[in-house]
């Protein structure tokens, strides 16, 4: 599912996302998950994510954490991704792919 905010939800209201429980992939670009309204939901089946890397906070980290059956985490930015950045994603996300929006997974 990709979520377009100029399009999608016109209140920024995120909420319902909960409600998909069999959602596999979601692309989150362009939304700051710490300005619009949105429960960070347990998403069961949810292996792939794709978010702006200036968007991956602390509790959005920690909302990823708690998804049971996350592989990839793809961080988008227009620009490359400085080294620390790399470190502080991946350490937080053991056992996840982190990789960058061209599909290329940081060493």
């Amino acid at each position: 599912m990709s979520l377009f905010p100029a399009y999608s939800v016109i209140y920024k209201d995120y909420r319902f996302l909960g409600r998909f429980r069999n959602l596999e992939v979601l692309c989150l670009r362009d939304i700051d998950l710490g300005k619009v309204r949105f429960d960070f939901p347990v998403l069961p089946n949810l292996v792939e994510i794709m978010i702006d890397e200036n968007r991956v906070t602390p509790l959005v980290l920690e909302w990823l954490r708690q998804q049971p059956r996350l592989k990839t985490v793809k961080l988008w930015s227009a620009f490359s991704i400085d080294e620390s950045r790399w470190h502080e994603v991946q350490s937080a996300l053991p056992g996840t792919t982190i990789q960058d929006r061209l599909g290329e997974v940081h060493p």
